[in-house]
């Protein structure tokens, strides 16, 4: 508990806060706001003041983290002001989870007072979201891509917080399943390129989507992997054991990787050393296509895939053309 200096202090860094966030200079009253919860961290009116401020620039991320600490201080007084838990739903809503804040409105706000205006356009608001990622996911399942393209840019537009990384997870998928490689790797460009050329890939990450998320640099590396650039996904992967050193997927995708080099290296050299025109190239380019696969998921196989699907087709088209050039006995 802190003492009646460090009491002082505190109050005196909510008091600046205060007259900060009057002025709109939100940024500055969060450092305010730092300080005095690192003297006073059971002081709930300071945690929710910085939720505040975290909306007002649109961290709807750390203010939700902030308005939950509030709630549970409230709570041990046995007193939540229905502002607060307004303000928890609002965060909810901004990052995309519907079902939350509408499991919180009915739990707190509208059990009390199912009349509580604000509270009721929340819950419509909530249910609307959580109906879109019904939509969403039934067609997802359903293989219905355009119908799920929709329904994600429904979600977009609800958020008031923008693109969350769920939704960045989402809509990268779809590129994929859609084999539209260059929007894939836009997303993912514009996820992780500002910091790709820094050591810590990971804390950069964190300051932008505010949470390090080894789902959201996972499917970074699987689109590099797919795409074949390869030392992009490897950064992204190292990036994520950091964070999760058993991250299943990833493990798995780091092999798939490392044995993808393998055969692209034993079919560059078989070519290097015999030409295109021996029965080993051949078996060499069928087992690489048949180990990137064909599922429509992974946009069947990927753009390498794709190229050596061409290589193949042409090689193919050769051997009909100039058959003595692929006789073994000569």
């Amino acid at each position: 508990m802190a003492n009646a200096l460090e009491q002082r202090a505190s109050a005196k860094h909510y008091s600046t806060a205060v007259s900060l966030i009057y002025v709109n200079d939100h940024a500055s009253a969060i450092k305010e706001l730092d300080k005095a919860i690192e003297l006073s961290p059971r002081e709930a009116a300071y945690w929710e003041k910085r939720a505040e401020a975290h909306i007002a620039l649109r961290q709807f991320t750390p203010a939700l983290r902030d308005g939950t600490q509030a709630q549970a201080l409230h709570l041990a007084s046995n007193s939540v002001p229905v502002d607060l838990n307004l303000l928890i739903a609002r965060c909810m809503l901004a990052i995309g989870d519907g079902a939350s804040a509408r499991e919180h409105l009915r739990m707190t706000v509208l059990k009390d007072n199912s009349q509580n205006p604000v509270g009721a356009k929340l819950l419509e608001s909530a249910r609307k979201m959580a109906d879109t990622w019904d939509e969403y996911r039934e067609a997802k399942q359903g293989k219905k891509w355009e119908v799920a393209s929709r329904a994600l840019d429904d979600l977009i537009s609800q958020c008031e917080g923008g693109e969350t990384i769920e939704l960045f997870v989402a809509r990268t998928e779809l590129a994929v399943i859609s084999r539209d490689w260059e929007t894939a790797l836009r997303y993912v460009y514009d996820l992780v390129l500002p910091w790709l050329v820094l050591t810590n890939l990971v804390c950069s990450l964190a300051r932008k989507a505010e949470q390090a998320s080894p789902e959201a640099l996972y499917t970074a590396a699987w689109v590099f992997f797919l795409t074949f650039n390869a030392p992009e996904a490897l950064e992204c992967m190292n990036s994520i054991k950091a964070l999760d050193p058993q991250h299943q997927k990833t493990l798995i995708l780091h092999s798939r990787l490392n044995l993808l080099c393998k055969r692209l290296l034993d079919l560059q050299t078989e070519q290097n050393s015999n030409g295109t025109t021996t029965q080993e190239y051949s078996e060499q380019l069928d087992l690489l296509i048949d180990f990137l696969g064909d599922r429509e998921e992974d946009g069947r196989g990927g753009a390498l895939r794709s190229t050596l699907l061409t290589v193949r087709a042409e090689r193919s088209i050769q051997v009909r053309s100039h058959p003595e050039d692929f006789d073994p006995t000569r």
